[in-house]
């Protein structure tokens, strides 16, 4: 099963006035370590003394799931990162944590992420709306390796400094079985959409999870709806505006980043505001205790052969060929390298997506008995997202001299010339 994001509802609506041409060719309140606290690590911390902490935990739980207890140093080196990430020497009770940061009147499932649940909640405390993304981790095929947690975590702190990517306001390591007003919270949810996920009670009470806490962003972009070819080139604007902040402050590359990872929220005048989330793939210039870097190393390479009829899939493929020249050979890839190419890519596609998948009428061109008026503002904006369709499309030759569009500043030129 390939899951990559949040996984919304689908929307029933049907593209109006044209079909892409891509689809005719074929989804705590702990404040966040700072870049600061990060960098302090303390790296002195007894991994046996660690061990005896997390043994202790595991054989309080049901003693048929005692095997927890007998992790490989490797294992703990992990988990000893992990836990330093959150500023923690051992996990907490789950139960115990969301019944102390949640008002259980006010949990809600939003939706579903690799292989994680996203509640919406208010924090009992500061009495703000905060969104929980509950990921298990381990080596289990239902749970995510303790290294891609890493990595995403310190993205997420990176990122959280910079305009229009996601604020991160916590993160906790918890174990236990799967508490009761989460459940209450992914049932009814089930009830009216459709789900790829397992009931999560299936999980044992020596499950360890990572609860990240973040903003609320607003709705994913592809349930937003987009009143005007305006409003579409205007969100499409500010979203290459962040991107080409990531790129200049963090050499930030997002590497999935689908209208599922875009939150769009009305602002108090007519403007949008954007917010970039999810950073399973991504990569980005961290500069932490651990390295300079942090990135997916995409050693699943299912995502690669991913077929259907959601452009989606064909940017994977393009990004693989970016990274390797063009050679299908997976040693030749090195995704530890700055290829901001990537972002055109999925700019590409958000063009495509805003075009095709909007419900938004092709405006009237021409003045006629039919139609006497002409919009002349709304006809402007269509086509400069048609023209960016072309400019950016992966399959354009460039001319002899032509300056290539690689990144998203190179896109955010053009869209401000």
């Amino acid at each position: 099963m390939l899951r990559t994001h949040i996984k919304f509802p689908s929307s029933n609506a049907s593209p109006v006035g044209s079909i892409s041409p891509i689809a005719q060719r074929s989804s705590q309140t702990d404040q966040c370590s700072s870049l600061e606290s990060l960098s302090s690590i303390d790296d002195d911390i007894d991994l046996e003394v660690l061990a005896e902490r997390l043994q202790k935990l595991t054989t309080d739980q049901e003693s048929d799931e005692a095997d927890q207890s007998t992790a490989n140093p490797e294992d703990l080196q992990d988990i000893h990162t992990l836990m330093s990430l959150c500023n923690q020497l051992c996990p907490e009770d789950f139960d115990e944590y969301i019944t102390s940061i949640i008002s259980k009147s006010a949990i809600q499932k939003l939706g579903e992420a690799s292989f994680s649940e996203v509640f919406l909640g208010t924090c009992s405390l500061t009495k703000e709306e905060t969104v929980y993304k509950v990921i298990p981790f381990g080596e289990a095929a239902s749970e995510v390796p303790i290294n891609d947690v890493i990595q995403e975590l310190r993205i997420s702190c990176a990122m959280s400094t910079v305009a229009g990517f996601v604020k991160i306001k916590g993160m906790r390591i918890v174990q236990g079985k799967y508490p009761a007003a989460l459940l209450d919270a992914w049932d009814e949810w089930t009830n009216t959409h459709e789900t790829e996920s397992d009931r999560p009670d299936c999980y044992t009470s020596s499950q360890r999870y990572c609860v990240v806490m973040l903003e609320n962003g607003g709705v994913d972009l592809e349930h937003y709806e987009v009143k005007s070819w305006i409003q579409a080139r205007q969100l499409l604007r500010d979203i290459v505006k962040t991107l080409a902040c990531g790129e200049r402050e963090r050499e930030f590359e997002h590497r999935d980043l689908h209208w599922g990872n875009i939150l769009v929220r009305d602002g108090a005048s007519k403007d949008c505001e954007i917010t970039i989330i999810d950073y399973t793939l991504s990569r980005a210039l961290v500069h932490d205790s651990l390295s300079d870097i942090a990135f997916y190393g995409f050693t699943d390479r299912a995502i690669f052969e991913a077929e259907g009829d959601d452009y989606q899939f064909e940017i994977y493929r393009y990004m693989r060929d970016i990274v390797s020249d063009g050679q299908d050979e997976q040693v030749s890839e090195d995704w530890t390298k700055f290829h901001p190419s990537t972002n055109a890519l999925w700019t590409h596609y958000l063009v495509d997506k805003l075009l095709y998948a909007k419900n938004l009428s092709k405006p009237v061109l021409r003045v006629s008995k039919r139609h006497p008026i002409v919009d002349e503002k709304e006809v402007a904006a269509w086509k400069d997202l048609q023209n960016l369709w072309t400019l950016l499309d992966p399959r354009r030759k460039y001319k002899i001299d032509e300056r290539p569009i690689d990144s998203a500043c190179r896109v955010l030129e053009l869209i401000e010339a």
